[in-house]
């Protein structure tokens, strides 16, 4: 069981790191007026933060409290 628990997590995880790759590679040509007047990477970059607000659900609290207590 804790073998499946930690390859959700890893996969959340692995989601989140490429989702966040897409994004900062989508950056440099990014600003709001682009954002604005293309829907369609609008639309894109809306989704990844979905996908990205989705995959840390799948992150067990444990996990950010972590960091906070300075345990990263």
């Amino acid at each position: 069981m804790k073998d499946k628990n930690s390859q959700k997590i890893r996969s959340a995880l692995n989601d989140i790191h490429r989702k966040c790759n897409y994004i900062v590679e989508k950056l440099p040509q990014l600003s709001a007026e682009k954002l604005e007047k293309d829907e369609d990477l609008r639309k894109a970059i809306e989704r990844t933060l979905e996908i990205i607000g989705k995959a840390a659900k799948r992150v067990p609290n444990e996990f950010s409290s972590l960091e906070r207590n300075g345990r990263s």
